[in-house]
């Protein structure tokens, strides 16, 4: 395996990010909430705080508004460095985990998107958990109109979502199947992308 990344953030979000009818529907942060650690389960993300709360993320089977899709969106993952590409591109406004990705990871410099196609491990303090069938999660119009601050459309919009595909709006992940999913993670969890082979931890 490979060492990728620190975690340097777990957040979830509350309630939906996209708020409004279509087409006009529109991008708040306010919901994104960062916590003190994530429990990761099948059915998706809990956001624990330092005084006992749990919070269930809004993409977690359970939440009343859930944004879950057949489980496949359960978990998300961000990077840091792609908020810098997005902040060079978009300005300031766009904090590191305004995508809403329940991980923040700090990626090591040779990290490439083609590390994920095998599946990650974190290892946490209490042991660690595999996240598997990791895909690019795609860029909507809404993110797209709150990283250009305004209002866009047409061939504008499009760019900007060509931009923010392929993973640099961030990725969904899946708990393993063979994870019983009471595991959290937290700031400084180290983070190793799974080889084909599932080899011995290298490269710490």
């Amino acid at each position: 395996m490979k060492f990728i990344g620190t975690i340097q953030q777990v957040q979830i979000q509350r309630t939906p990010l996209k708020i409004g009818e279509k087409p006009n529907k529109v991008y708040d942060v306010t919901p994104i909430m960062v916590v003190d650690a994530l429990r990761l389960t099948p059915s998706g993300g809990v956001g624990l705080t330092a005084d006992g709360g749990e919070f269930l993320d809004t993409h977690h089977i359970q939440h009343p508004q859930s944004r879950n899709r057949r489980n496949a969106n359960g978990i998300s993952i961000g990077f840091m460095s792609n908020y810098r590409q997005m902040r060079q591109r978009f300005g300031d406004h766009l904090f590191d985990g305004s995508a809403g990705e329940n991980i923040i990871v700090d990626a090591v410099p040779d990290f490439s998107p083609d590390d994920l196609t095998s599946g990650l491990l974190i290892e946490t303090p209490a042991g660690s958990v595999q996240l598997c069938n990791i895909k690019p999660a795609a860029p909507c119009d809404a993110f797209s109109r709150y990283c250009a601050n305004r209002q866009v459309g047409g061939e504008e919009l499009k760019a900007i979502l060509q931009f923010l595909s392929d993973g640099m709006r961030g990725y969904y992940a899946t708990l393993a199947p063979t994870e019983a999913g009471m595991l959290t993670v937290s700031t400084g969890d180290k983070i190793y992308a799974l080889s084909a082979t599932n080899d011995d931890l290298t490269g710490a």
